[in-house]
Order: structure tokens, then sequence, then C-alpha cells
């Protein structure tokens, strides 16, 4: 674990003392929807999607019908601060996937040679994740995904307050709030081509500064640790699935459409899709970056 996080027991009085604010869902996802004017982005717009992504821990840029996806991914980049998107080492060391910084997710674009990706390349459901999991936690700080193109039926993007339900866990109960800290509570395997790393780390843990951070994740690639309190972490788990539908004010479902770019918090906030299915003629297409730090608005000369 690295050594700029907190103790278990520091954490935990930290916790009882209350923590730095978290994210809190809206009623409605509509309420972070920011319509965006022309680029570069404004201060109006960057305002509003930094307030939204504070508060919400995420934001929707609404760009205008046809706008060009890889141009709204340099804008975004480019007006907060981003810097190039991180490419995890796993892929880096994969010719079929290492300039891959930007990733289209579509069944269409999976005809690379080699296996296809495990999740990009299919139209299942993906489980409740977070992104870069094989990384430190809260390396991968922020996540864009961009909608080209909406799958015909499905495909509705899923999140999940992790930090929030993490709260609200310690106040239900400490302990097994405090198993979801253990330093092996949650494991990650790799399932692409034929890479098995495996990393084990906290599902939670909490910055220097007192910065709660996630890496919640219950896909088919992750499991929980057998080290410490499993009972308690058993507790955990089942209080978190408790809380996963959209009456309990942690779990959003929603679809993006099309020209529509999705900016979360990886570190705070967990996420999925659900099943879909495709127009052969025009298929789902989403495009993903991942990036080391959160957005700070940095003004663009026009």
């Amino acid at each position: 674990m690295n050594r700029q996080h907190l103790a278990v027991e520091t954490v935990l009085e930290a916790l009882r003392e209350g923590v730095k604010p978290i994210p809190e869902f809206p009623a409605a996802p509509e309420a972070s929807v920011v319509v965006m004017d022309a680029a570069p982005i404004s201060a109006e717009r960057a305002d509003a999607v930094l307030s939204a992504y504070t508060n919400h821990g995420f934001a929707v840029l609404q760009y205008p019908t046809g706008h060009d996806s890889q141009a709204a991914i340099s804008e975004v980049q480019a007006a907060f601060g981003l810097s190039e998107p991180f490419v995890p080492p796993m892929y880096r060391s994969r010719p079929d996937w290492a300039d891959r910084a930007i990733t289209s997710l579509t069944v269409a674009a999976e005809d690379m040679a080699g296996p296809a990706h495990p999740s990009f390349g299919r139209s299942t459901a993906q489980d409740l994740h977070s992104d870069g999991t094989l990384q430190e936690i809260g390396e991968v700080a922020t996540t864009l995904l961009h909608c080209v193109r909406p799958a015909a039926q499905g495909g509705d993007t899923t999140l999940f307050n992790s930090v929030g339900a993490f709260v609200a866990l310690h106040e239900h109960d400490p302990a097994a709030a405090a198993a979801m800290l253990h330093e092996t509570s949650l494991i990650r395997t790799a399932n692409i081509g034929d890479c098995r790393d495996s990393v084990a780390g906290p599902t939670f843990a909490m910055r220097a500064d007192g910065d709660l951070i996630s890496r919640y994740s219950i896909s088919s690639t992750d499991s929980w640790g057998t080290r410490g309190d499993v009972t308690a972490l058993a507790r955990a788990c089942a209080f978190f699935a408790d809380l996963q539908h959209g009456n309990s004010g942690y779990h959003l479902r929603f679809a993006l459409g099309p020209d529509q770019c999705l900016i979360f918090a990886n570190d705070k906030i967990s996420h999925g899709r659900t099943t879909y299915h495709d127009d052969p003629a025009r298929p789902r297409h989403m495009k993903r970056a991942l990036y080391l730090a959160r957005p700070v608005y940095r003004p663009v000369p026009r």
C-alpha cells in the first residue's frame, strides 16, 4: 500500500470526526448536464462542469450535434489541465493495444489482431468497477466517456457513489468499513489475452490530506480478500449491494446520448453498463480516456 495513504485507525478516526465533502448524487442525472458552447470552453461552462464534478462526482457535457468526438476530448483535456491520457502498462505491453490512449468501445472495432477486450468488444453488461484497478488505488483519478453513437437498445451507463456509500457504511457498521480498508481486501486479476496479472489492495483508502478514495469493483475480474475480518467484509459487501438501486441515492442509471461526454471521478465513483443491442448498420460507439489528474480549469486563448 502506498505510504502516502493513512493507516486504518487514522482513517477510522477521521471518519468519526467527519471527512472532507464527498459527492452526493443529484435526484436526476439531468442536473449534471452542461450544454457546451463554441470552443474553447468558456469560464462559465467550465465552472458549471467543475461544480457538477465536485458536488456529484460527475458531469455530462452536451456538445452540438455532429461535433467531432476527438475535438471534444482534446478541448476537455486542454481546458481542464488533464494532459495526455494514461495508457495502463498492461496495454502498453501489447502491440495491438499500445497506441490506444483513447479507446474505442464498440463491437465493430474489435477486429485487431489478437483476442478482443473482454468488455470493450462485447455487448454484454459490465458490472460496477473502477478503471485502472491494477494500478495503485486512486492513481487513475478521472475517466472520460464520449458517446459518438448510442446503441439501438440498452447500453445505459450506471454510476455508484462508492465513497458516499463507504461513509454510510462506517456510520452503520464501523468494523465492516475497517474490513474494506484492509490492504488486501480487493483483488483484481487481468483477463486480456494471456495476461493474468493480479493486484491486491484496499477497497478504500485516505490520502494524507484527508481525501477519501475508492477502487470498489465487483466485476468478474475482481474478488474479495481472505485476510483480515472476512465476516465483516461480507457484511460490507452486502451493505453495498443493498444500495445498488435507483432509490438509494447512491446509484444512477441513464443513457448517454450522441455528442454527450461523461467525465467522472474514477477514484470516487464506480461505473458500469447495461446489456445492449446494436443496429448492425450503426453500432454503439463510445470513446474512453483515462487521466491521472482531476480537472482544474485552465483558460485556453481564443
